[in-house]
């Protein structure tokens, strides 16, 4: 499943309090509201980077960080995430 997408190495399996989350995207009331209300946890679960993986670092993405984020409800996540297209 999931575990068989990245490599071993990639792995971080490391739980995200909400709240950080919700400090680093600047959420909106509305944005904190729905992840209080719609997310179930977030998990840190990969890390694609130069010291992770066999790569050299890029000019203008230098990590790609892969979130599993599980939801309460099967309502569209763009009321959590507003970028999700």
């Amino acid at each position: 499943m999931m575990q068989d997408l990245f490599p071993p190495s990639t792995r971080v399996n490391r739980i995200v309090p909400k709240r950080t989350f919700i400090d680093k995207l600047e959420a909106n009331a509305r944005m904190k509201e729905h992840f209080t209300r719609d997310v179930v946890s977030i998990e840190w679960f990969a890390k694609l980077a130069p010291s992770t993986l066999n790569m050299t670092d890029g000019l203008d993405v230098h990590e790609i960080a892969v979130f599993v984020v599980p939801l309460k409800t099967k309502e569209s996540p763009s009321k959590v995430f507003p970028f999700y297209q």
